[in-house]
């Protein structure tokens, strides 16, 4: 989750570092917490609710005009948005 964080500041920085072994230790190891999902970080460590979006159910013209708007509304309101990469996700997260 934190592969690609880094401070803005300066090199000899290590909030990341930090919030990585925090959200492990919520986690109970750096195991479990490597599969996890950003929105599972953001309401467990943030306490800030979460909605997820599949772009799969958004395929359609219609659909990803319905999506960028969604998008559009929620950088307006300047709510946290997070994307994921991950082929077969949904399946897993169902299991």
């Amino acid at each position: 989750m934190f592969a690609f964080a880094k401070s803005k500041f300066g090199e000899n920085e290590i909030w990341v570092q930090l919030i990585e072994k925090a959200w492990a230790k919520i986690c109970g190891s750096y195991e479990s917490c490597e599969m996890g999902k950003t929105s599972e970080f953001v309401e467990n460590f943030l306490g800030l609710p979460t909605k997820m979006f599949w772009t799969e159910d958004y395929e359609s013209d219609i659909g990803q005009e319905a999506l960028l708007k969604i998008l559009q509304d929620a950088d307006n309101k300047s709510y946290i948005m997070c994307g994921s990469i991950m082929k077969k996700m949904k399946d897993w997260l169902k299991e």
